[in-house]
């Protein structure tokens, strides 16, 4: 199994929706790792409706030594509502605790591999990459780390300035194929009236190709919809329709899903040969 680190660098292109529909949508065990450390849990304020207490988070770790995280972190997970074999470890309670995370993250990362290494996939909340309290440890220790971005002129100008900087430090660490970008097509419009009658003025998105220009070298993995009503489904726990199965922002997270292990198996046979001696 692996390790897939979710991450953005502006805006709120859908990180933790994301996620939620991964655990939903894969055949796989897995588990949610909510490490944005601005904190507050948006799986427990959204899936749950605030019915779930914030009682439990990934700060518990912080009471116990590195030996003894991974029986701990179990105890600190919620199992999502209608499933079995997923989980979410909710995140801190608020931005001011992120500064007890720091020791925490780099002991996490190894407990992370871990449970990996025995058949869980990870995916790790990472909240914006470019915050100075990111938990760098954890994305650092990923098979993938995949930056969502919206196509509009301001998600990819940021884009732009901020991949080079990830792919150095990637590259530092192991090796930038891990990085990709998943693309999140459209976004909510803004009508208003005018003088001759309403008018439109949403910002049209940019298209594949222009995405692929602003990312190279890094991969565009996959491209999801903004479809905000299937999107709750996962992110709020709204019912879904009769056909939601074939909706077409189901039908790209199950791509993406497929994507990202394929980009996992590439990134670890790439580090593997890079670390053989030979």
């Amino acid at each position: 199994m692996a390790i897939h680190a979710l991450t953005s660098i502006t805006g709120s292109p859908g990180v933790t929706t994301t996620a939620l529909a991964w655990a939903y949508l894969t055949t796989r065990p897995t588990l949610i790792v909510e490490a944005d450390p601005t904190g507050g849990s948006a799986i427990l304020a959204g899936l749950w409706d605030g019915a779930q207490r914030h009682d439990r988070s990934v700060l518990d770790l912080a009471n116990y030594p590195a030996s003894e995280f991974i029986d701990r972190l179990w105890t600190s997970t919620l199992q999502l509502p209608g499933l079995t074999q997923r989980w979410v470890l909710p995140a801190i309670g608020s931005g001011q605790q992120s500064v007890a995370m720091m020791p925490v993250w780099p002991a996490l990362a190894s407990t992370l591999r871990q449970i990996a290494d025995t058949g869980t996939d990870v995916l790790i909340d990472a909240g914006r990459i470019t915050q100075a309290d990111s938990p760098w440890a954890l994305v650092d220790t990923a098979d993938t780390v995949l930056v969502l971005t919206r196509t509009n002129l301001q998600s990819l100008n940021a884009l732009a300035i901020a991949l080079p900087d990830l792919r150095e430090s990637l590259t530092a660490s192991g090796t930038a194929q891990r990085l990709g970008v998943v693309a999140v097509q459209g976004g909510p419009r803004e009508f208003r009236w005018w003088p001759f009658g309403m008018h439109d003025f949403g910002v049209a998105p940019y298209a594949g190709r222009e995405v692929r220009e602003v990312a190279d070298p890094t991969r565009v993995v996959a491209t999801l919809p903004h479809r905000a009503r299937q999107a709750a489904v996962y992110s709020n726990g709204l019912k879904a329709g009769r056909l939601h199965a074939r909706r077409s922002y189901v039908r790209t997270v199950r791509h993406l899903i497929d994507a990202a292990h394929e980009h996992a198996a590439t990134s670890r046979s790439i580090m593997s040969l890079e670390g053989d001696p030979a």
